[in-house]
């Protein structure tokens, strides 16, 4: 047994604030989060939406 964690994310278009909700995976207890942007200044046209998650079923 052990613990696989690991890095998922999306690209989502840029605006100058906005609310975005990053989904978990099905085997998380939460459904997600809603994140807030009020500014960014990454790339010209898109951010990048990351987290990071862990499965202890995997490994």
């Amino acid at each position: 047994p052990g613990t696989w964690t690991f890095w998922e994310s999306e690209l989502i278009p840029k605006k100058n604030s906005g609310e975005y909700h990053m989904t978990f995976p099905s085997y998380s207890t939460d459904p997600g989060i809603d994140v807030v942007f009020t500014a960014t200044d990454n790339y010209q046209n898109w951010l990048i939406l990351y987290g990071c998650t862990q499965d202890d079923k995997k490994a």
